[in-house]
């Protein structure tokens, strides 16, 4: 009986440990995945991320997220997440929309070594970054921009075979699935940054980071 209430409290510190929402703007819900019933529940700033749920905003909405390990994440408009703790990582699952993740580098000096956010086709890693990515389901496209730091992208299915790519800050790369391997990182110019942060930031709240 002992045995069986210290797990039942591992479990719901675990649960406890998975973020906390910071800011909302529209409307962020969650959901339980398992549920038997799909009734989704408005988020507001204070309230903690589960795993074992997906998140989403709706349309003009978006929304801010902590983890423990003080990453920040901003989530953008009709984005669709679900984040769960590994042994020594975080893994978030982006299925769809635009995420943006910011002061990544403090995970060196937290309770993780690495964050993972990965998409139904690529897996990107980053142990100290700030970028954005976005993900297009129907097309099978993941695009992503660093600024700062750098971020490793692999596509999921040879993400051990593969060499990944490095994608510095400054550079772009993006991934199809139909063709195999991420696309070698770029250096933007000036105008297709410009470009780029308009397209790749449409959906996020401008802010100084």
């Amino acid at each position: 009986m002992l045995l069986k209430l210290l797990f039942l409290l591992l479990l719901s510190t675990a649960a406890i440990a998975a973020g906390k929402v910071i800011f909302v703007k529209g409307e962020f819900s969650g959901l339980k995945l398992d549920a038997k019933t799909k009734s989704a529940t408005l988020l507001k700033a204070g309230d903690k991320i589960l795993p074992g749920r997906s998140y989403y905003t709706q349309d003009l909405s978006h929304a801010v997220v902590k983890l423990p390990d003080g990453a920040w994440l901003r989530i953008g408009s009709d984005t669709k997440f679900e984040l769960q703790k590994e042994k020594d990582h975080f893994v978030l699952y982006l299925r769809t929309g635009t995420l943006r993740v910011m002061f990544a580098q403090n995970l060196q000096k937290g309770k993780t070594k690495s964050l993972v956010v990965r998409t139904e086709d690529a897996w990107i890693e980053t142990a100290g970054a700030k970028f954005t990515m976005t993900y297009m389901p129907i097309f099978e496209h993941t695009s992503i921009y660093v600024d700062k730091g750098l971020v490793q992208v692999s596509p999921v299915n040879d993400r051990v075979s593969k060499v990944p790519t490095s994608v510095h800050g400054g550079e772009y790369s993006e991934f199809v699935k139909s063709e195999g391997i991420p696309r070698e990182a770029k250096d933007m110019s000036e105008k297709q940054l410009l470009m780029l942060k308009t397209l790749l930031f449409a959906q996020l709240k401008k802010t100084d980071d």
